[in-house]
Protein backbone atom coordinates (compact mmCIF):
# COMPACT_ATOMS: atom_id res chain seq x y z
CA UNK A 1 0.00 0.00 0.00
CA UNK A 2 1.21 3.75 -0.33
CA UNK A 3 2.94 4.83 2.28
CA UNK A 4 4.51 7.79 1.41
CA UNK A 5 3.96 11.04 -1.33
CA UNK A 6 6.79 12.86 -3.67
CA UNK A 7 6.10 15.21 -6.49
CA UNK A 8 6.42 14.30 -9.96
CA UNK A 9 5.92 17.58 -12.34
CA UNK A 10 4.86 19.27 -9.89
CA UNK A 11 1.90 17.00 -9.00
CA UNK A 12 1.80 14.84 -5.54
CA UNK A 13 2.30 11.19 -6.21
CA UNK A 14 1.90 8.35 -4.08
CA UNK A 15 4.62 5.77 -3.38
CA UNK A 16 5.18 2.71 -1.60
CA UNK A 17 7.97 3.15 1.54
CA UNK A 18 10.57 0.96 -0.48
CA UNK A 19 10.37 3.16 -3.65
CA UNK A 20 10.86 6.32 -1.65
CA UNK A 21 13.52 4.91 0.44
CA UNK A 22 15.11 4.30 -3.01
CA UNK A 23 14.80 7.83 -3.88
CA UNK A 24 16.50 9.19 -1.59
CA UNK A 25 19.40 6.82 -1.07
CA UNK A 26 19.41 7.77 -5.15
CA UNK A 27 20.56 11.12 -3.80
CA UNK A 28 22.79 9.95 -1.65
CA UNK A 29 24.62 7.56 -3.94
CA UNK A 30 24.57 10.75 -6.23
CA UNK A 31 23.02 9.15 -9.26
CA UNK A 32 22.14 11.07 -12.32
CA UNK A 33 19.94 11.12 -15.05
CA UNK A 34 16.09 9.66 -15.98
CA UNK A 35 14.71 6.66 -13.89
CA UNK A 36 12.26 3.82 -15.19
CA UNK A 37 10.14 2.58 -12.20
CA UNK A 38 7.95 0.72 -13.21
CA UNK A 39 5.62 1.03 -10.81
CA UNK A 40 5.84 4.67 -10.72
CA UNK A 41 6.24 5.01 -14.81
CA UNK A 42 3.31 2.65 -15.59
CA UNK A 43 -0.30 3.45 -14.95
CA UNK A 44 -1.14 0.30 -12.44
CA UNK A 45 -4.72 1.11 -12.85
CA UNK A 46 -4.63 1.44 -16.50
CA UNK A 47 -5.40 -2.00 -18.30
CA UNK A 48 -4.28 -1.66 -21.74
CA UNK A 49 -1.17 0.23 -20.87
CA UNK A 50 0.03 -2.14 -18.52
CA UNK A 51 -0.93 -4.61 -20.78
CA UNK A 52 1.19 -3.07 -23.87
CA UNK A 53 3.94 -2.10 -21.36
CA UNK A 54 4.53 -5.65 -19.59
CA UNK A 55 4.68 -6.94 -23.34
CA UNK A 56 7.87 -4.28 -23.85
CA UNK A 57 9.35 -4.42 -20.14
CA UNK A 58 12.27 -6.95 -21.28
CA UNK A 59 13.55 -5.05 -23.86
CA UNK A 60 13.35 -1.89 -21.94
CA UNK A 61 15.60 -3.36 -19.58
CA UNK A 62 17.44 -4.82 -22.18
CA UNK A 63 18.39 -1.77 -23.41
CA UNK A 64 18.67 0.45 -20.38
CA UNK A 65 22.49 2.25 -19.93
CA UNK A 66 22.45 1.35 -16.24
CA UNK A 67 19.82 -1.45 -14.37
CA UNK A 68 19.58 -0.64 -10.13
CA UNK A 69 18.29 -3.47 -7.82
CA UNK A 70 17.88 -1.78 -4.84
CA UNK A 71 17.49 -3.92 -1.70
CA UNK A 72 16.87 -1.33 1.14
CA UNK A 73 16.26 -2.64 4.63
CA UNK A 74 19.89 -4.36 5.07
CA UNK A 75 21.21 -3.78 8.91
CA UNK A 76 24.63 -2.58 10.24
CA UNK A 77 26.04 -6.33 10.11
CA UNK A 78 24.62 -6.93 6.43
CA UNK A 79 25.66 -3.61 4.15
CA UNK A 80 29.89 -4.55 3.99
CA UNK A 81 28.86 -8.11 2.47
CA UNK A 82 28.09 -6.44 -0.58
CA UNK A 83 32.08 -4.99 -0.80
CA UNK A 84 33.16 -8.02 0.61
CA UNK A 85 31.52 -10.21 -2.03
CA UNK A 86 33.09 -7.96 -4.49
CA UNK A 87 36.51 -8.42 -3.79
CA UNK A 88 36.41 -11.97 -3.14
CA UNK A 89 34.98 -12.75 -6.48
CA UNK A 90 37.37 -10.66 -8.01
CA UNK A 91 40.65 -12.59 -6.43
CA UNK A 92 38.37 -15.43 -7.09
CA UNK A 93 38.05 -14.98 -11.17
CA UNK A 94 39.52 -11.64 -11.50
CA UNK A 95 42.78 -12.13 -10.59
CA UNK A 96 43.73 -9.73 -8.34
CA UNK A 97 45.05 -9.69 -4.99
CA UNK A 98 43.79 -11.86 -1.66
CA UNK A 99 41.92 -9.15 0.00
CA UNK A 100 40.07 -8.16 3.22
CA UNK A 101 38.12 -5.82 4.69
CA UNK A 102 38.98 -3.43 7.59
CA UNK A 103 36.14 -2.40 9.82
CA UNK A 104 36.00 0.54 12.11
CA UNK A 105 37.57 -1.25 15.20
CA UNK A 106 40.72 -2.11 12.87
CA UNK A 107 40.19 -5.71 12.82
CA UNK A 108 39.33 -7.42 9.43
CA UNK A 109 35.52 -8.17 8.15
CA UNK A 110 34.47 -11.88 7.29
CA UNK A 111 30.84 -12.24 7.12
CA UNK A 112 29.22 -15.22 9.47
CA UNK A 113 27.07 -17.67 7.33
CA UNK A 114 24.04 -16.48 9.34
CA UNK A 115 24.79 -12.93 8.05
CA UNK A 116 25.32 -14.02 4.54
CA UNK A 117 21.63 -16.17 4.85
CA UNK A 118 19.80 -12.94 6.09
CA UNK A 119 21.50 -10.93 2.98
CA UNK A 120 19.83 -13.43 0.66
CA UNK A 121 16.67 -13.36 2.58
CA UNK A 122 16.28 -9.85 1.63
CA UNK A 123 12.19 -9.94 0.43
CA UNK A 124 13.62 -8.49 -3.17
CA UNK A 125 15.16 -12.00 -3.60
CA UNK A 126 11.73 -13.35 -3.49
CA UNK A 127 10.19 -11.11 -5.83
CA UNK A 128 8.84 -13.10 -9.32
CA UNK A 129 9.53 -9.42 -11.20
CA UNK A 130 13.16 -9.90 -10.46
CA UNK A 131 13.53 -11.85 -13.47
CA UNK A 132 13.94 -8.66 -15.68
CA UNK A 133 17.00 -7.53 -13.30
CA UNK A 134 18.85 -10.15 -13.17
CA UNK A 135 18.29 -11.99 -16.55
CA UNK A 136 17.20 -10.12 -19.22
CA UNK A 137 19.42 -6.98 -18.62
CA UNK A 138 23.01 -6.58 -19.82
CA UNK A 139 24.12 -5.85 -16.16
CA UNK A 140 22.90 -4.74 -12.97
CA UNK A 141 24.27 -3.14 -9.84
CA UNK A 142 22.83 -3.78 -6.22
CA UNK A 143 22.04 -1.17 -3.83
CA UNK A 144 22.19 -0.80 -0.35
CA UNK A 145 21.75 2.33 1.73
CA UNK A 146 25.82 2.66 1.71
CA UNK A 147 27.11 0.01 -0.52
CA UNK A 148 26.41 -1.75 -3.61
CA UNK A 149 27.73 -4.68 -5.58
CA UNK A 150 27.89 -5.78 -9.33
CA UNK A 151 25.94 -8.11 -10.82
CA UNK A 152 29.09 -9.95 -12.31
CA UNK A 153 30.03 -10.34 -8.40
CA UNK A 154 27.00 -11.63 -7.52
CA UNK A 155 26.67 -14.48 -10.51
CA UNK A 156 29.68 -15.43 -9.92
CA UNK A 157 29.37 -15.90 -5.93
CA UNK A 158 26.40 -18.00 -6.89
CA UNK A 159 29.11 -20.36 -9.26
CA UNK A 160 31.55 -20.23 -6.53
CA UNK A 161 28.91 -21.28 -3.55
CA UNK A 162 28.19 -24.46 -5.94
CA UNK A 163 31.99 -25.18 -6.18
CA UNK A 164 33.27 -25.03 -2.25
CA UNK A 165 30.01 -24.92 -0.22
CA UNK A 166 28.24 -28.74 0.68
CA UNK A 167 25.22 -28.81 -0.76
CA UNK A 168 22.95 -28.47 2.21
CA UNK A 169 24.88 -25.09 3.57
CA UNK A 170 24.55 -23.69 -0.02
CA UNK A 171 20.45 -23.83 0.13
CA UNK A 172 21.11 -22.56 3.23
CA UNK A 173 22.57 -19.64 1.77
CA UNK A 174 21.18 -18.64 -1.40
CA UNK A 175 17.45 -19.86 -1.90
CA UNK A 176 17.21 -22.26 -5.34
CA UNK A 177 14.61 -19.29 -6.81
CA UNK A 178 18.09 -16.72 -6.56
CA UNK A 179 20.60 -19.38 -7.33
CA UNK A 180 18.50 -20.30 -10.58
CA UNK A 181 18.56 -16.87 -11.72
CA UNK A 182 21.67 -15.57 -11.11
CA UNK A 183 23.87 -18.96 -12.62
CA UNK A 184 21.50 -17.97 -16.21
CA UNK A 185 22.93 -16.13 -19.08
CA UNK A 186 22.69 -12.38 -19.26
CA UNK A 187 21.08 -10.35 -21.42
CA UNK A 188 17.73 -12.92 -21.78
CA UNK A 189 19.96 -14.62 -24.51
CA UNK A 190 19.03 -17.98 -23.40
CA UNK A 191 15.40 -19.55 -23.92
CA UNK A 192 13.75 -21.93 -21.41
CA UNK A 193 10.20 -24.02 -21.25
CA UNK A 194 7.61 -22.73 -19.01
CA UNK A 195 7.26 -25.73 -17.35
CA UNK A 196 11.16 -25.73 -16.05
CA UNK A 197 10.68 -21.84 -14.91
CA UNK A 198 7.84 -22.62 -13.15
CA UNK A 199 9.65 -25.47 -11.25
CA UNK A 200 12.65 -23.78 -10.71
CA UNK A 201 11.30 -20.49 -9.24
CA UNK A 202 7.94 -21.80 -7.51
CA UNK A 203 9.50 -19.84 -4.43
CA UNK A 204 8.83 -16.58 -5.95
CA UNK A 205 6.04 -14.15 -5.35
CA UNK A 206 4.20 -11.75 -6.65
CA UNK A 207 0.99 -9.70 -5.63
CA UNK A 208 -1.00 -10.78 -8.36
CA UNK A 209 -1.11 -14.62 -9.81
CA UNK A 210 -1.16 -13.56 -12.89
CA UNK A 211 2.03 -12.38 -13.26
CA UNK A 212 3.53 -15.53 -12.20
CA UNK A 213 3.43 -16.55 -16.13
CA UNK A 214 3.50 -12.86 -17.34
CA UNK A 215 6.92 -12.11 -15.53
CA UNK A 216 8.23 -15.15 -17.19
CA UNK A 217 7.32 -14.16 -20.64
CA UNK A 218 10.86 -12.42 -21.73
CA UNK A 219 12.48 -16.18 -20.70
CA UNK A 220 10.17 -18.28 -22.75
CA UNK A 221 11.20 -20.22 -25.61
CA UNK A 222 7.40 -19.26 -27.03
CA UNK A 223 6.93 -15.99 -24.75
CA UNK A 224 5.94 -14.33 -28.05
CA UNK A 225 2.47 -16.53 -27.99
CA UNK A 226 2.06 -15.21 -24.14
CA UNK A 227 -0.86 -12.33 -25.10
CA UNK A 228 -0.39 -10.26 -21.72
CA UNK A 229 -4.50 -9.39 -20.79
CA UNK A 230 -4.40 -8.20 -17.09
CA UNK A 231 -8.29 -7.99 -17.61
CA UNK A 232 -8.67 -11.91 -17.93
CA UNK A 233 -9.57 -13.87 -14.60
CA UNK A 234 -7.02 -15.49 -12.90
CA UNK A 235 -8.06 -19.40 -14.39
CA UNK A 236 -7.98 -17.66 -18.02
CA UNK A 237 -4.32 -16.84 -17.51
CA UNK A 238 -3.88 -20.30 -15.96
CA UNK A 239 -5.34 -21.98 -18.75
CA UNK A 240 -3.11 -20.22 -21.12
CA UNK A 241 0.08 -21.44 -19.15
CA UNK A 242 -1.69 -24.88 -19.51
CA UNK A 243 -2.14 -24.41 -23.10
CA UNK A 244 1.54 -23.06 -23.48
CA UNK A 245 2.71 -26.56 -21.34
CA UNK A 246 0.94 -28.84 -23.89
CA UNK A 247 2.74 -27.09 -26.71
CA UNK A 248 5.87 -27.81 -25.20
CA UNK A 249 5.43 -31.18 -24.36
CA UNK A 250 3.80 -32.38 -27.87
CA UNK A 251 7.05 -30.61 -29.78
CA UNK A 252 9.38 -31.92 -27.12
CA UNK A 253 7.94 -35.69 -27.04
CA UNK A 254 6.96 -36.41 -29.89
CA UNK A 255 4.82 -38.93 -31.96
CA UNK A 256 7.93 -41.38 -32.46
CA UNK A 257 8.41 -41.24 -28.87
CA UNK A 258 4.75 -41.50 -28.16
CA UNK A 259 4.65 -44.56 -30.20
CA UNK A 260 7.56 -46.31 -28.79
CA UNK A 261 6.26 -46.23 -25.19
CA UNK A 262 3.14 -46.11 -25.04
CA UNK A 263 2.79 -43.43 -22.25
CA UNK A 264 2.33 -39.70 -21.40
CA UNK A 265 5.27 -40.02 -18.96
CA UNK A 266 6.38 -36.93 -20.49
CA UNK A 267 3.36 -34.73 -19.45
CA UNK A 268 3.41 -36.37 -16.18
CA UNK A 269 7.39 -34.83 -16.20
CA UNK A 270 6.83 -31.37 -16.80
CA UNK A 271 2.89 -30.89 -16.05
CA UNK A 272 3.31 -32.29 -12.53
CA UNK A 273 6.64 -30.86 -11.59
CA UNK A 274 5.61 -27.47 -11.85
CA UNK A 275 2.04 -28.18 -10.34
CA UNK A 276 0.68 -25.26 -11.96
CA UNK A 277 -2.37 -24.04 -9.63
CA UNK A 278 -0.10 -23.78 -6.91
CA UNK A 279 2.17 -21.82 -8.78
CA UNK A 280 -1.12 -19.60 -10.12
CA UNK A 281 -1.91 -19.31 -6.56
CA UNK A 282 -4.73 -21.40 -7.04
CA UNK A 283 -4.93 -24.65 -4.20
CA UNK A 284 -2.98 -27.58 -5.26
CA UNK A 285 -3.98 -30.18 -7.62
CA UNK A 286 -1.46 -33.12 -7.47
CA UNK A 287 -3.72 -35.70 -7.26
CA UNK A 288 -5.98 -34.27 -10.20
CA UNK A 289 -2.89 -33.81 -12.29
CA UNK A 290 -1.50 -37.51 -11.35
CA UNK A 291 -5.00 -38.62 -13.00
CA UNK A 292 -4.66 -36.47 -15.84
CA UNK A 293 -1.19 -37.63 -16.68
CA UNK A 294 -1.64 -40.93 -16.07
CA UNK A 295 -3.79 -41.46 -19.16
CA UNK A 296 -4.96 -44.65 -18.62
CA UNK A 297 -7.05 -45.39 -21.55
CA UNK A 298 -4.70 -43.42 -23.82
CA UNK A 299 -6.96 -40.68 -24.61
CA UNK A 300 -3.99 -38.11 -24.73
CA UNK A 301 -1.96 -40.25 -27.18
CA UNK A 302 -4.64 -40.99 -29.44
CA UNK A 303 -5.08 -36.71 -29.43
CA UNK A 304 -1.52 -36.58 -29.97
CA UNK A 305 -1.54 -38.80 -33.33
CA UNK A 306 -4.60 -36.54 -34.61
CA UNK A 307 -3.01 -33.37 -33.96
CA UNK A 308 -4.80 -32.27 -31.21
CA UNK A 309 -2.77 -33.18 -27.81
CA UNK A 310 -2.28 -29.05 -26.75
CA UNK A 311 -6.12 -28.73 -26.99
CA UNK A 312 -6.84 -32.34 -25.55
CA UNK A 313 -4.11 -31.26 -22.25
CA UNK A 314 -6.34 -27.46 -21.68
CA UNK A 315 -9.79 -29.27 -22.40
CA UNK A 316 -8.91 -31.84 -20.09
CA UNK A 317 -7.45 -30.07 -17.25
CA UNK A 318 -10.11 -27.52 -17.88
CA UNK A 319 -13.07 -30.48 -16.93
CA UNK A 320 -10.50 -32.32 -14.20
CA UNK A 321 -9.65 -28.93 -12.22
CA UNK A 322 -11.38 -26.05 -12.50
CA UNK A 323 -14.93 -27.97 -12.93
CA UNK A 324 -14.46 -30.07 -9.95
CA UNK A 325 -13.58 -28.74 -7.05
CA UNK A 326 -11.11 -26.31 -8.05
CA UNK A 327 -11.27 -22.69 -6.36
CA UNK A 328 -9.28 -19.42 -6.27
CA UNK A 329 -7.31 -19.02 -3.13
CA UNK A 330 -5.51 -16.30 -1.82
CA UNK A 331 -1.99 -16.79 -3.01
CA UNK A 332 -0.17 -18.94 -1.11
CA UNK A 333 3.17 -17.04 0.63
CA UNK A 334 6.25 -18.75 -0.95
CA UNK A 335 8.29 -20.21 1.97
CA UNK A 336 11.77 -19.81 1.79
CA UNK A 337 11.93 -22.17 4.68
CA UNK A 338 15.97 -21.75 5.05
CA UNK A 339 17.56 -24.03 7.67
CA UNK A 340 18.78 -22.41 10.89
CA UNK A 341 22.95 -22.47 10.94
CA UNK A 342 24.83 -24.63 13.37
CA UNK A 343 27.92 -24.56 14.48
CA UNK A 344 29.36 -27.43 12.33
CA UNK A 345 27.65 -24.95 9.40
CA UNK A 346 29.32 -21.81 10.70
CA UNK A 347 32.88 -23.87 11.41
CA UNK A 348 33.00 -25.18 7.61
CA UNK A 349 31.94 -21.86 6.14
CA UNK A 350 34.37 -19.68 8.09
CA UNK A 351 36.96 -23.08 6.84
CA UNK A 352 36.10 -22.08 3.22
CA UNK A 353 36.47 -18.67 3.51
CA UNK A 354 40.14 -19.20 4.60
Amino acid sequence: MPAQRILINGQLFEVRQNHYDFLIAAQQHAFSGAFWIDQICVDQDNVPEKNHQVTMMASIYKRALKVVVWLGGLTEEQEPIMPYIELRMLTEYGGGPTVTIETQGGGTYGPSLSTVIEFFQNPYWTRMWIVQELVTSQDFTAYGARNSISGWALRCFAVWLDDHVPARENTQLMSPHVNYLLTRAPNGSARYLLSDLFYHLSQGQCWDPKDRLYSLRALLTNGTSVVVDYSKPVTDVLLDAVRLIGRETTARIGLHAIAAVGTTSGMAAHVLACDLPKAMGLGTSRHLFEELARDVDGDWNRALQQGDGEEWIVAKFRETFLEHGGSVDEVEAASMSYAEPNLRAELDWHGILR
